[in-house]
């Protein structure tokens, strides 16, 4: 929220994009270059940081989709497919952030929900209108510890980093 209050103090109404977003860095804008990381460890300002490709990564990308609710922008890159900050693993496997960043492109330019979290640090989500007329829900736990949802009269359990995702008619 800070970055793009402080972009559209820049820019006013002017439309902008914003992306790709990765917990990885693909340039320092502080300094000359990223960091290596050869070692995979969880390093500041790394070229490539494993929390992207980890339950954490999936969490942390729902929750900047919560985030840019009422930016006005006029696109998100949510992040990328494959290279070391990519959804695809050399491999062919997936991350858990794959399934949210599908989903997000399956929302591209349908209407959001408005959701409000009661602890967005702890838990946060996303919600919109499918082109079929469903509500798509994604809540994720931002935290190392469980935490508990109430969603419709129903109680959740959420694991640390763990997601919830809900598709209703």
């Amino acid at each position: 929220p800070y970055i793009t209050r402080s972009t559209s103090s820049f820019i006013g109404t002017t439309a902008y994009r914003l992306g790709p977003t990765t917990i990885g860095m693909r340039q320092n804008p502080y300094g000359s270059r990223t960091m290596p990381n050869p070692d995979g460890g969880r390093i500041p300002m790394a070229h490539d940081d494993p929390r992207g490709r980890s339950a954490f990564g999936a969490a942390w990308l729902v929750g900047y989709a919560a985030r840019l609710a009422g930016t006005g922008l006029q696109c998100w890159t949510a992040g990328s497919l494959s290279g070391p900050r990519g959804a695809i693993l050399p491999d062919g496997g997936r991350t858990p952030a794959f399934a949210v960043l599908k989903t997000l492109a399956s929302l591209a330019g349908r209407p959001r929900i408005a959701l409000e979290s009661d602890a967005p640090g702890r838990v946060d989500g996303f919600a919109a209108l499918d082109t079929d007329g469903s509500t798509v829900l994604w809540l994720a736990n931002l935290t190392a510890e469980d935490q508990q949802v109430h969603i419709d009269g129903e109680t959740a359990t959420l694991g640390p980093y763990g997601l919830l995702s809900r598709v209703t008619s």
